[in-house]
């Protein structure tokens, strides 16, 4: 989604206030959040890759219900980093964790057969798209090991409106039927599927939204006040008058072909 001063705005630090009250940037609540980790089926101290990690809410998580898990987060912006760092840090997990700057498609080359549990949740974009991001992550799965996948799906076929408002194509998204045989045909058992809801893509629509209308109020003076402006208004319209229960997200659980470590 666009706006004209859209090209000038920092977005990798926009992107971390929009997400300050809802630190996963994805509409899944806390509730699912936790029914995705906790249903895992992971050995002993666990390794884990997330690529595209951002603040790295999801590690986090999964740190505190694996505190011996070993895990590893990847991502092209600092800011996020330096969050999920300092995050860590606090919680007594800086031994167990390592969070790397890189290109997705280069930092996954060499890994291949040594995660336990892969994650993707709405990065599939970093690795050219969901075909690209499975012939990536696919390979790094340890024989039984997982991938966590979570990306956006149509719910219905989309509208004008919608396609406006994402700013994209028909082609970025795929019906859920799809996108789970996509994963079935890389040789993958599904293990679980869930899907948001309604009222959890308004509460982080909303979330973003007055996340940066409230940075602005605290922030009258930020150089890009106009351009988040522009973008708050332009994004509102797009999802209440275009993708609202148009555009989905679902996690797709997918188990590697083999016997898994204990």
């Amino acid at each position: 989604m666009t706006s004209p001063s859209a090209e000038a705005l920092d977005w990798a630090r926009l992107s971390l206030i929009a997400h300050s009250d809802h630190p996963l940037a994805c509409p899944f609540s806390d509730e699912t959040v936790a029914s995705i980790l906790e249903g895992l089926d992971l050995p002993s101290q666990p390794e884990v890759l997330e690529v595209g990690c951002g603040r790295g809410e999801w590690l986090l998580r999964l740190l505190r219900l694996h505190p011996e898990a070993v895990v590893t987060g990847i991502d092209r912006s600092e800011a996020a980093l330096a969050v999920a760092r300092e995050a860590v840090g606090r919680l007594g997990f800086s031994a167990a964790a390592c969070f790397e700057i890189a290109d997705a498609a280069q930092a996954v080359n060499g890994r291949e057969g040594r995660f336990d549990l892969v994650i993707c949740a709405g990065s599939t974009h970093a690795l050219g798209g969901l075909d690209d991001c499975l012939t990536a992550l696919v390979p790094l799965l340890r024989p039984g090991g997982d991938l966590l996948l979570a990306d956006g799906i149509w719910e219905r076929e989309p509208s004008t409106e919608a396609l406006n408002g994402l700013g994209c194509g028909a082609g970025a998204h795929r019906p859920l039927s799809e996108l789970v045989e996509t994963v079935r045909d890389r040789g993958l058992s599904i293990q679980r599927v869930l899907t948001s809801d309604l009222r959890e893509w308004d509460d982080y629509e909303s979330s973003w939204l007055g996340s940066l209308e409230d940075h602005l109020r605290e922030h009258p003076d930020d150089p890009d006040a106009d351009g988040i402006r522009s973008l708050i208004d332009s994004h509102r319209v797009g999802y209440f008058g275009g993708y609202r229960g148009v555009l989905g997200f679902t996690a797709v659980i997918a188990r590697a072909p083999g016997r898994r470590r204990s």
